[in-house]
């Protein structure tokens, strides 16, 4: 299996890397005939200056590729899978809290502090310890 970071990819990108691991692989399918995994709605393609039609005009969505691709669905969150409550506050599916209590958090009274806070002086002055 060949794993990628595909949703990030323009389709200039994918172009270039499906001829090489067709090149590699001596298999004229697409993408060489591999696998490959995405979670193509995660991350839209990056696209430098490009604004929305740019960025939708890269995705693998709209290119000729697209069509050579079976898309397998992922039924089960296998990373929360211990978790089912925790699962289904990130799907959206938890109506119980409708706010996220943050009173636990420290509070910052100045940006300084909140920096000292985020990057603590004897991080930045000696990183190596």
């Amino acid at each position: 299996m060949s794993s990628t970071k595909l949703e990030v990819c323009t389709s200039r990108h994918f172009d270039c890397a499906d001829r090489l691991m067709r090149l590699l692989t001596g298999c004229a399918r697409i993408w060489g005939g591999l696998y490959t995994k995405a979670d193509l709605f995660q991350v839209a393609p990056v696209v430098r200056f490009g604004g929305r039609t740019a960025i939708c005009n890269a995705s693998l969505h709209t290119q000729a590729a697209w069509d050579h691709f079976e898309i397998l669905e992922l039924k089960t969150s296998m990373r929360q899978r211990q978790d089912p409550e925790f699962a289904s506050f990130l799907d959206g599916d938890d109506h119980q809290h409708d706010s996220v209590d943050l009173s636990a958090l420290q509070h910052r009274n100045s940006v300084q502090d909140l920096v000292n806070f985020v990057f603590p002086p004897e991080i930045v002055t000696e990183p190596g310890k």
